[in-house]
């Protein structure tokens, strides 16, 4: 492989000295020009013109505002070597599924090929690109009819999800997916610190003999979201919940799904507000919720893990790793495994 070149501006006699065509250095994150994709917007969706292209958020994937003659969407950019085309396309099959049972999903929208998704070719590789309808209203206050309005939309998901199929695969939010994939990522950062990773494989050991013990093959599993955030939903003037940001969602336990919200909730009360809401559309059973604290220590170790994974793709990976990030959530590991009852 040629050697990368690099000129340094203030030794202008050294540019001089370059091949005249040197390699391009290696890049793992690129931020795509919003004015050139607004242009393939607009030459490639039958949309309204003037269209023009903002970012919304630069992330570990990429989503632009883009504006039209007559209404907004939002395009987002996979990360490279984050999602396979097949994982992609069975979320955009479960979102156009769940539309059609009547939940709001900001959904894709059709090329004028035909196709969903199209492939950018970025300095770090292959990117894929998929225009979303726009979550209409604005982000809610966490306020107890917001609350128990959230539980009642995913209790409808979970309902509505119930018979979706699709002719792609995609990854299983399994134990492997909570447990394996973040251990192997968390190894090289504590491969000099044996005290902290011999603690980590004991919450990991003692993780899965307890998900053996629920068993976990008699709680309810189905579509879930993935991320019950207040980041990932919209209510409009009407009162309606869009929800968006499916890219953690999948097959899975709607155990886990739960627990995504029950992590971020203040207190008890929040969370029972949720719960009430939810079983206005769907029965919770008592072994489902026992299995919601176990699924937060899981998700607890697959945050750690993905903030390992991305260390060297994202900025704010690097700078969680460097700002105690890791020494924070093995205390509150090793303090779960103290007081476990």
């Amino acid at each position: 492989m040629k050697q990368t070149q690099a000129i340094d501006c203030v030794e202008p006699e050294y540019a001089k000295q370059l091949d005249p065509t040197p390699e391009i250095f290696p890049v793992t994150y690129s931020i795509l020009s919003p004015t050139c994709l607004a242009k393939e917007v607009q030459s490639d969706y039958p949309l309204c013109p003037p269209v023009t292209c903002d970012p919304l958020h630069l992330g570990l994937n990429d989503t632009y505002l883009i504006h039209t003659g007559n209404e907004p969407y939002v395009l987002r950019i996979y990360r490279f070597d984050w999602r396979s085309s097949e994982d992609v396309l069975y979320e955009l099959d479960l979102l156009k599924h769940l539309h059609g049972r009547g939940i709001l999903v900001a959904i894709p929208v059709t090329r004028r090929n035909g196709q969903l998704v199209r492939f950018l070719p970025a300095p770090e590789g292959i990117r894929m690109a998929v225009l979303f309808t726009y979550a209409a209203g604005k982000r809610p206050t966490e306020t107890a009819p917001y609350v128990h309005l959230l539980g009642q939309t995913i209790g409808q998901l979970h309902a509505a999800g119930e018979d979706f199929t699709s002719p792609h695969t995609r990854f299983p939010l399994d134990l492997e997916y909570f447990l394996d994939h973040p251990q192997q990522a968390l190894r090289p950062i504590l491969a000099h610190r044996s005290s902290d990773w011999d603690d980590l494989v004991a919450v990991v050991e003692e993780v899965r003999t307890r998900a053996k013990q629920i068993p976990m093959t008699g709680l309810q599993r189905g579509v879930c979201h993935g991320d019950i955030d207040w980041k990932n939903l919209h209510i409009a003037d009407d009162g309606g919940i869009t929800l968006f940001d499916f890219d953690n969602g999948g097959a899975g336990w709607h155990a886990f799904d739960l627990a995504t919200f029950r992590i971020r909730a203040p207190n008890d009360a929040v969370w029972n507000e949720f719960l009430d809401g939810y079983q206005t559309e769907r029965t919770i059973d008592s072994r489902d919720l026992r299995a919601v604290p176990l699924f937060m220590v899981m998700l607890r170790i697959y945050m750690l893990g993905f903030v390992a994974t991305h260390r060297h793709t994202t900025p704010w990976g690097a700078a969680m790793l460097r700002n105690g990030f890791v020494e924070s959530e093995l205390a509150f590991l090793r303090e779960w495994m103290r007081t476990r009852e």
